[in-house]
Formats: C-alpha cells, sequence, structure tokens
C-alpha cells in the first residue's frame, strides 16, 4: 500500500514523505548504499518494472541492502491527525498508531451486521437495524411464543394460529384465528348460504324469509286437482292452462256473461248458453255503434273553425266545373264554420257554371274581365241583408224570399264591377285568370279570405244551418 492518505493536524516534514508516492511512508525502508528512504510498497513496484535503480540518484540497487527503517516508521505513526469520519461528525483526534483503536469504538465507522446478513452500516444505526431492518434477527411471536428470524416472523406473522382475530363477515365475534374457519361454515350468522331451491346465495340470517318467498319453493295446487307440488312461479301458468278444477270466467266475459264455473265445466256452459251470449254481443255492438256516433259527432264539432277565418280550397277544379255544366244548379259546399265560438253556423256554397237565378237582375251583373293589375275585393257578409223584425226573426219578407228563391236565408253578394261600390276595398292582390279572392269581415273585425279557383262567373255565397236575424255590426 503507499503511504498515509490522512488529515494531518500540521504538514508532515519533507524526510518523512516517500519520493515515490509523496505521502509519509508506511513501513519505511532505507537503502543502505545511498541512505534514501521509500515506502516498502512503493520501491516493490518500482523495482518490479526492472529498472534496479535508485529512484533518487539512478545507483545501482542491491535487494541484499535495502532494510527496513523502524525509527523513521515511530516518527510517521506520532503524526497528529483527525478522524478518517471526521466530515460526518467525528471530533477525535490523536497520533496515527491510535487510529486503529479509536476506529474500533467510533460511532461513524462502517461495520458489517453481526447476524451477517449483507448489510453494512455505520455503528451508531447499527442497533436500530437489529431490532427492525436485520432479516437475520431473532424475534418472538407475542401469541404462540415461538422464536422466528427476521424473515420468516414476517411469513409469520398475519396468519399465526394462536392470534385474535375479528371475524371477516363482520358479526362482531373475536377469536383465535384457528377458530376462525369452523366458525365462519356454521357458527357466524352473517355467513352467505345457497337457497335450497333456487342455489342463490343469501346470508344465513335472512335464508329463511327468503325460502318463504322463493320462486322455486314447491307448492300444491290450491284447487287440489291431484297434479302434486311444483315451483311457486309455475303456479299461475298452472291455474291458468293445466289446472282442471280451476274456476275461470266465461269467454263472453266482455260481453257481459259473468258466469264462472271450473274448466272442465266451460265448454258445457257455452253450448248451452249460445242465444243469451248471443244477445249480449248484439247488445254490446249497439252501445259500441252509439259511442262511435257520438265520437265522431264530437270529432265534427272539433273540427269545425270556430274564430271566424274560413280558408276554401276547391280541388279537383277541372271535374267539378264540367260537372257542373252536365249538371244545371250544381252546388259546391265549403266546410261549415261558426262565426265565433257561440255565434251562427255558416257555409258558403259556389254554383261553378252559375244557377241563372239572377237573370232578372242582370244590371247587378257582368262578366268579370281579365286585369292585370292587383285588385282584393273587401265586403262584409251582411251587406244585402234586410234587418229582420225582433219578434219574428225567422220570417223573412216576401221580397228577399222571392229574390232569394228559397225559404231560409241565402245571401247573395253582386260584384258590381260596372258600378263602383264604396263598400269594396281594392288591395293588393292578385286577380288570376281563372279565380278571384274574396275578403269577408266577420262581426268581430275578422277578415276571411276565400281564394276560389273559377273561372269568370256568378259567385253565390249563402247561410246555411242557422237563423240570420240577429245582423252583426259591419267591420
Amino acid at each position: 500500500m503507499p503511504g498515509f492518505d490522512y488529515k494531518f493536524l500540521e504538514k508532515p516534514k519533507r524526510r518523512l514523505l516517500c519520493p515515490l508516492c509523496g505521502k509519509p511512508m508506511r513501513e519505511p525502508v532505507q537503502v543502505s548504499t545511498c541512505g534514501h528512504r521509500f515506502c516498502d510498497t512503493c520501491l516493490q513496484e518500482f523495482l518490479s518494472e526492472g529498472v534496479f535503480k535508485c529512484p533518487e540518484d539512478q545507483l545501482p540497487l542491491d535487494y541484499a541492502k535495502i532494510y527496513p527503517d523502524p525509527e523513521l516508521e515511530v516518527q510517521v505513526l506520532g503524526l497528529p491527525i483527525r478522524c478518517i469520519h471526521s466530515e460526518e461528525g467525528c471530533r477525535w483526534s490523536g497520533p496515527l498508531r491510535h487510529l486503529q483503536g479509536h476506529l474500533n469504538t467510533c460511532s461513524f465507522n462502517v461495520v458489517p451486521c453481526p447476524n451477517r446478513c449483507p448489510a453494512k452500516l455505520s455503528r451508531r444505526d447499527l442497533p436500530a437495524h437489529l431490532q427492525h431492518d436485520c432479516p437475520k434477527r431473532r424475534l418472538k411471536c407475542e401469541f404462540c411464543g415461538c422464536d422466528f428470524s427476521g424473515e420468516a416472523f414476517e411469513s409469520h406473522e398475519g396468519v399465526c394460529p394462536q392470534e385474535s382475530v375479528y371475524c371477516e363477515n363482520k358479526c362482531g365475534a373475536r377469536m383465535m384465528r384457528r377458530l376462525l374457519a369452523q366458525h365462519a361454515t356454521s357458527e357466524c350468522p352473517k355467513r352467505t348460504q345457497p337457497c335450497t331451491y333456487c342455489t342463490k346465495e343469501f346470508v344465513f340470517d335472512t335464508i329463511q324469509s327468503h325460502q318463504y318467498q322463493c320462486p322455486r319453493l314447491p307448492v300444491p295446487c290450491p284447487n287440489q286437482c291431484g297434479v302434486g307440488t311444483m315451483a311457486r312461479e309455475d303456479l299461475p301458468g298452472h291455474l291458468k292452462d293445466s289446472c282442471s278444477t280451476a274456476l275461470v270466467l266465461c269467454p263472453f266475459k266482455d260481453s257481459g256473461c259473468k258466469h264462472r264455473c271450473p274448466k272442465l265445466a266451460m265448454a258445457r256452459h257455452v253450448e248451452e248458453s249460445v242465444k243469451p251470449h248471443l244477445a249480449m254481443m248484439c247488445a254490446l255492438v249497439s252501445r259500441q255503434r252509439q259511442e262511435l256516433q257520438e265520437l265522431r259527432r264530437e270529432l265534427e264539432e272539433l273540427s269545425v273553425g270556430s274564430d271566424g277565418v274560413l280558408i276554401w280550397k276547391i280541388g279537383s277544379y277541372g271535374r267539378r266545373l264540367q260537372e257542373a255544366k252536365a249538371k244545371p244548379n250544381l252546388e259546391c259546399f265549403s266546410p261549415a264554420f261558426y262565426t265565433h265560438k257561440y255565434g251562427y253556423k255558416l257555409q258558403v256554397s259556389a254554383f261553378l257554371n252559375g244557377n241563372g237565378s239572377d237573370k232578372k237582375f242582370s244590371h247587378q251583373y257582368s262578366t268579370l274581365k281579365k286585369i292585370q293589375t292587383t285588385k282584393r275585393a273587401t265586403s262584409h257578409a251582411t251587406d244585402h241583408f234586410h234587418l229582420p223584425e225582433v219578434l219574428k226573426f225567422q220570417n223573412v219578407r216576401e221580397g228577399w224570399r222571392r229574390l232569394w228563391g228559397r225559404g231560409k236565408g241565402r245571401l247573395v253578394l253582386s260584384w258590381l264591377i260596372s258600378k263602383p261600390d264604396p263598400r269594396f276595398s281594392v288591395t293588393d292582390s292578385p286577380w288570376s285568370e281563372s279565380g278571384i279572392t274574396l275578403n269577408w269581415t266577420n262581426s268581430e273585425g275578422q277578415r276571411t279570405i276565400l281564394n276560389h279557383q273559377i273561372p269568370p262567373s256568378p259567385l253565390q255565397p249563402c247561410l246555411g244551418g242557422g237563423p240570420v236575424s240577429q245582423v252583426p255590426s259591419r267591420g
């Protein structure tokens, strides 16, 4: 080994330093021929390279003239030094010869574990290692009293049969671990147990209540039909389809038959009660027809407009016009509507080919001409009404009856194109070549637009389905 590499309190003198390693000499030797001193190890390494000359003066060397120098060794071992663990906190200092004795007791010196485990640690950390961390330490189980090494104790801990533990099912019982298996299988009230009938698992203290409601519990037929026991969930199907003594309702129960008898006797009842069943079915059909008529009437009432607005579109106009030409006085009726919720029920009719009822009043009519400008004619439905008498509002005056041609109220709107009438207003709406647009204002000031796709011909709306006595105010 080369010289001493320690922390000296004082710088060593030059004569104590090895010329080869530059450190205080360890086991110094002296060459007698020249008097130079070296570390024994340093000189041996130098000579092993095949150079047999003094490193200082290059004089030939002879192994026989190299001797130990005890005086110089005493001087080197007397040099004061610090502990090699001074940086870690050790404050010892003393002669070099006392260093090994100090290291044997120094708390900062690293030593191997006395239990021969692989760990190496400082002497001050050794007690904690031997007590808690050493895998070779000896430990005694507090429950069974057996001694174990550290490694074996870790495996034994948590499985000791003498250790007192609580039941895993949380029933509150506490016992030795060796008795836990027997308790969990036969004594614990919280243990799980399969049902005898449905094989599902339940807690032991609730399995009895489950068995009373188990769908697979064998039960006898309540009608004592002789089938034996069956699963509870199969009982309703048995009573409905298979049980020969079960009471069943008559197939005509919806028609009113309330007879109830065993299933085997039901065929005889049906055979003997054909006439009563037929009468019940006829009565049921009659009631359903009445209900159907009532529903249709309510539907018609709901479908009729009650806001005084009617938008009437005449479909298949070409076909209807041909029918009107082939059949004189053929009348086309619009859907019914009301002036308001509690008002008159009105209906508009149109003679697509005319009816010739007002030929003698020809001065009031003229053929609608093709007009390129956009116009809209506005008129009130009661403009041509003659106010009826209050006490006899149903009696129409003779002159108006002859004008209308019928006994009940009918309104004829005359389109006075030759004589402009202040009651009509022209607004922006096109008159097409095949129709006109009628804007009619009801009693509540609402306007009804009638779009008729018709050729130039008299249009004759009429009142139908209600009296015309109370004439609403003009809008």
